[in-house]
């Protein structure tokens, strides 16, 4: 994977990615989208380059009158001669599928997940790693009898395109994306009688995802490796897997998860923190001032875990109660020897940060006692012996 990871963009981008102007409508880019069967799509601009995805289309009303210019992401690109490590790099902090190629003021092609899965694809390092590592749990999950419109609210709120199906007994039954919402759902309505369009979208709203769902979602064990689950991206032409334990969803990966691995080839000293899962009305909260509060606990604990190397912090909103939101954000900690995760929440964003950066401090010296103790284990200590005496020298 190394080698992937210091090889050049320009060796793996996507030369001709699906591409409109950012003038058209949103109906012409489900169309492109249908066509193409890709999630992403470059919005050129009058002297920008933005980028849209599937998922960004699930709160349009009209789409035959909306312009892709008002769901545009001006997001960061990279070079050609950039490495991959850059690109994914800026895929995970601004939690986007693709990063455009740009230099001058040119545009040269795209990068995205996948292409980077391609790229990665046989390596040996995913043959030794399980998906149990690199797995988002718990997993998010909606009833086979609650509403598409449950879906598709929370797929916007928590800024993700796929959610796992379950009966009552909490048994996997299914999958639905927003692929699926949007190419059923988000269509233009011309020559529909206005009586009719208002009372066909209330019937389609309202009707169960199990009448959406794909019946036969990708699923995997937390021990199968992650070599055997990209060969199952591939041969199902999936784009999610879930993690199960007997017939329970335990987790999910998709491409996003495992690409994240090429940055542990990062040469910075200082780890990466990346911050997931926050919207544009979160503008008021300072992601930036979060981040240093989490680096200053991982440089702190630095001398007692030297090998951590990324911290992956995922916002989700739980619950909204009037106009207040229960925020719960988890924070997964990876080095080249363990993984720590913590969690916290709270109604208000900047306190459950502090209290998560709280918790995270204890976990990682909690940490460092249980090696300890593990030591001296092995040495021939018993904890339950009492302590010796103070020597008086």
């Amino acid at each position: 994977m190394k080698e992937v990871a210091y090889a050049k963009v320009k060796d793996y981008m996507n030369k001709s990615p699906v591409r409109v102007s950012e003038l058209q409508t949103i109906a012409d880019l489900i169309g492109a989208f249908k066509e193409t069967n890709c999630y992403e799509a470059l919005i050129s601009g009058k002297d920008t380059f933005g980028l849209v995805t599937v998922r960004d289309l699930l709160d349009i009303g009209h789409p035959e009158r909306t312009r892709i210019e008002n769901i545009t992401h001006l997001v960061g690109s990279v070079k050609p001669n950039d490495l991959i490590i850059d690109a994914v790099d800026v895929m995970m902090r601004h939690n986007i599928r693709a990063v455009p190629i740009i230099e001058e003021g040119k545009l040269f092609g795209l990068i995205s997940q996948g292409d980077v899965i391609d790229a990665i694809h046989d390596s040996n390092d995913l043959r030794k790693t399980s998906a149990e590592e690199v797995m988002i749990s718990p997993v998010k999950t909606i009833n086979v009898d609650d509403s598409v419109a449950n879906a598709r609210k929370l797929m916007i709120n928590n800024r993700f395109s796929h959610l796992p199906v379950i009966d009552k007994d909490g048994r996997l039954k299914g999958m639905i994306t927003a692929k699926d919402i949007t190419f059923t759902f988000i269509q233009p309505q011309k020559g529909v009688e206005v009586g009719e369009r208002i009372g066909e979208t209330i019937r389609t709203w309202n009707a169960p995802v199990k009448t959406l769902m794909d019946e036969h979602p990708y699923t995997g064990t937390e021990s199968e490796s992650l070599f055997n689950i990209i060969q199952g991206f591939i041969n199902q032409k999936k784009s999610a897997c879930v993690v199960i334990h007997g017939d329970k969803p335990i987790g999910i990966i998709t491409p996003r998860e495992i690409i994240s691995l090429l940055l542990r080839f990062t040469d910075h000293k200082t780890p990466s923190i990346y911050v997931l899962g926050l919207n544009k009305e979160d503008v008021i909260f300072d992601v930036e001032i979060a981040r240093q509060k989490v680096l200053n606990v991982i440089d702190s604990n630095l001398p007692i875990h030297p090998d951590i190397e990324e911290v992956l912090i995922h916002v989700e909103k739980a619950r909204k109660q009037g106009v207040r939101t229960l925020y719960e954000v988890r924070a997964r900690v990876w080095s080249t020897t363990e993984r720590i995760h913590v969690k916290a929440e709270g109604w208000d964003l900047p306190s459950v940060f502090d209290d998560l950066t709280y918790r995270l401090d204890r976990k990682l010296k909690e940490a460092k006692r249980d090696r300890s103790e593990s030591t001296l284990r092995k040495k021939g200590w018993d904890p339950r012996r009492p302590k010796p005496p103070p020597s008086p020298f």
